[in-house]
């Protein structure tokens, strides 16, 4: 194993501490295994660095499996890139389903959201692409993948607050009383939940995509 391919056991590790549904080598449950090498139509010879399992009950017949110089997936009918292929294509999301050039796939589970396979798979191609030692949390070609439905609920619930702070505050009398208190706390808290979800959708239309991709 090269030095990226170490880089990159180590962030899927990282991402593998809030997924469940990722899986690496040697850990990956034989049932699964078996699962998507049939489904993704891989040799018995490929070795398999790991497998995100898309899949809601946790077969891992449709997934996407990554080896050393091929990712396979099965997204309703099998297919593969070659690793030279994968570094040069976008990854574009979505609510639905994300894609892998022009090829949607879908992971919709609640173990393992869209938006963090999009990012985790861009983490990938930076390490590629730029070597082992990148620094992913700071460097400027990262894309940023929001869970934007997540964040579109908590903004709604940011501006319900607000709105009863607001409403609450109308009824009050002109002496601080608990009520009144209550309900500027209500006002505060409920803008810094709408100022938080939006710097976060804005940070997320700032960040650059990397170069290949905007051409």
């Amino acid at each position: 194993m090269d030095e990226k391919q170490q880089a990159v056991v180590s962030l899927l590790q990282q991402y593998r501490r809030t997924s469940r549904k990722i899986h690496i080598a040697p850990d990956i449950p034989e049932r699964k295994l078996h699962n998507a090498r049939k489904t993704c139509q891989i040799p018995d010879e490929e070795t398999i660095t790991a497998l995100f399992d898309l899949t809601e009950w946790g077969s891992a017949k449709h997934c996407l499996v990554l080896c050393p110089q091929t990712l396979y997936y099965n997204a309703g009918a099998p297919g593969k890139f070659t690793l030279d292929e994968f570094l040069e294509l976008p990854i574009t999301p979505g609510l639905g389903a994300f894609k892998i050039g022009d090829r949607p796939i879908s992971s919709s589970t609640d173990g393992l959201p869209n938006h963090v396979v999009v990012q985790c798979l861009a983490d990938i191609q930076l390490i590629h692409k730029k070597g082992p030692d990148v620094d992913l949390a700071n460097d400027p070609d990262r894309p940023f993948q929001p869970n934007v439905p997540a964040l579109i609920a908590v903004s709604i619930g940011g501006l319900a607050i607000l709105i009863g702070g607001s409403y609450i505050l109308t009824l009050c009398d002109d002496d601080w009383d608990a009520t009144k208190i209550g309900a500027v706390s209500m006002i505060v808290v409920g803008s810094s939940i709408l100022l938080q979800t939006i710097t976060g959708l804005l940070r997320a239309a700032k960040r650059k995509k990397p170069a290949d991709q905007e051409k």
